[in-house]
């Protein structure tokens, strides 16, 4: 039963790494449950969540994905399985 258990830890590690080697963040592998919860005692920094803040007008808070800058960082975002918040900062 052990044998599994590390067996589960190496591959899911493998996973980890061959992501990492491809210039990705672990935070933008699809991970299962309790993949989850090996992966939280880890302490990756790219495991940790991030925002990305775009600046748009006052004009474009209400409809920032006409922007094509914010669509720009919304798709990078995706890929990293991250969260885009448009501001308005003047």
């Amino acid at each position: 039963m052990a044998d599994k258990k590390y067996q589960f830890e190496i591959d899911l590690i493998k996973k980890i790494k061959e992501t990492l080697e491809q210039g990705k963040p672990a935070r933008s592998i699809e991970y299962t449950e309790e993949e989850k919860e090996l992966v939280k005692d880890m302490f990756l920094l790219t495991s940790k969540p991030i925002l990305y803040i775009t600046n748009v007008s006052e004009d474009e808070l209400t409809e920032p994905e006409n922007n094509e800058y914010v669509k720009k960082v919304q798709e990078y975002a995706k890929q990293e399985n991250a969260e885009v918040i448009p501001v308005c900062v003047k």
